[in-house]
């Protein structure tokens, strides 16, 4: 779109609002992402498809996934990133159930998701069942899901 601004959320902004961490349910049956707030309680994500950049720092961040106003670049100020894409949460706890490396800006590719797919293994202290728990869909391969999955874990 001419002249399309997305708000760029400022580094304070980022930090307190966007930044988020990867734990294992106290079950150890799946994976939540909670606010990174050092100070307060880590509150969960709500529930829904929330964009997400991993940073060249390895940090997380999500933010809302808001058609022609809030974009992946929103979040880092176009800097360069390792991974970007879609996440979706749901239930009340923050439960990660799907990521999806679609990005216009970024352009993920196979790789890039494979290396988000290793951090979150060991973020969850390296879950054995990490792909039972979460899907990772790609719409832009030709692999079929079973491929798809062999790709990841390899």
């Amino acid at each position: 779109m001419d002249g399309y601004r997305g708000r760029k959320v400022t580094p304070e902004e980022r930090e307190r609002d966007h930044r988020v961490v990867v734990e294992i349910t106290a079950a150890g049956d799946g994976i939540v992402l909670r606010y990174h707030h050092p100070s307060q309680e880590r509150r969960p994500v709500e529930k829904g498809t929330w964009l997400f950049v991993w940073d060249t720092e390895g940090r997380l961040y999500v933010g809302p996934d808001q058609k022609w106003k809030f974009h992946h670049s929103c979040l880092t100020a176009s800097m360069p990133v390792r991974m970007a894409g879609e996440l979706t949460v749901s239930g009340d706890d923050g439960r990660l159930v799907e990521v999806q490396p679609n990005s216009g800006h970024y352009k993920p590719t196979n790789n890039h998701t494979r290396a988000f797919f290793r951090y979150l293994k060991r973020e969850a202290r390296d879950q054995k069942k990490l792909l039972d728990v979460v899907t990772f869909k790609n719409e832009f391969t030709a692999m079929t899901p079973e491929e798809y999955r062999a790709f990841l874990e390899s």
